[in-house]
């Protein structure tokens, strides 16, 4: 009798398929993998855009000042929600050699967030820039008197935290509390 040697047709099918499969279930696995660090590079970028404004805001709501007025009217701290959302705020600046104050304004248009920013001085240009785009609501929230207010109570006196309330397109909504300025 006459033994084979060797594999039949249908064993060498059976491996291939088997290496085929695998093959393809590795590939998969490594196109996956590729999509992921793809969507975490593009995401990164956008969530270390969203803590520098964060870090921005921060910056500005912790040097926040109020002076002392002759008009009883008139207020360093404004906010104003609606169509455009914004806050307009006094602060050191901590920039320059001396103190010297600057009016700073963030507001919401067109799902975009902007900075503006001059100093209270003769002769000083307006600084307008965009901080982040993709940003469809922009809220914030004082702590004042032991509670957590959506207005302010007094436009004489600084709250002493501020919870900062970003939605933004694709991530949802971000909040940091920062601590005010002088109290």
């Amino acid at each position: 009798m006459n033994r084979q040697r060797g594999f039949t047709l249908l064993e060498m099918l059976l491996g291939m398929t088997l290496i085929a499969i695998v093959s393809l279930s590795a590939w998969y696995l490594l196109a996956g993998m590729s999509r992921s660090q793809q969507m975490m590079l593009s995401q990164g970028g956008k969530l270390k855009a969203i803590n520098r404004v964060f870090n921005i805001l921060s910056d500005d709501f912790s040097h926040a000042v109020m002076r002392t007025r002759v008009k009883a009217d008139a207020t360093d701290l404004q906010v104003q929600t609606g169509d455009v959302s914004q806050v307009r705020l006094l602060r050191k600046q901590s920039r320059s050699a001396g103190v010297k104050l600057e009016q700073v304004e963030w507001y919401l248009q067109n799902n975009t967030l902007y900075r503006r920013s001059w100093l209270l001085a003769p002769g000083t240009q307006v600084i307008n820039q965009q901080q982040l785009v993709g940003v469809s609501g922009f809220h914030l929230r004082f702590y004042q008197q032991g509670l957590w207010q959506p207005q302010l109570l007094s436009g004489d006196t600084l709250p002493q935290a501020v919870e900062i309330t970003l939605a933004v397109n694709g991530l949802g909504e971000v909040q940091r509390l920062t601590l005010m300025g002088e109290q």
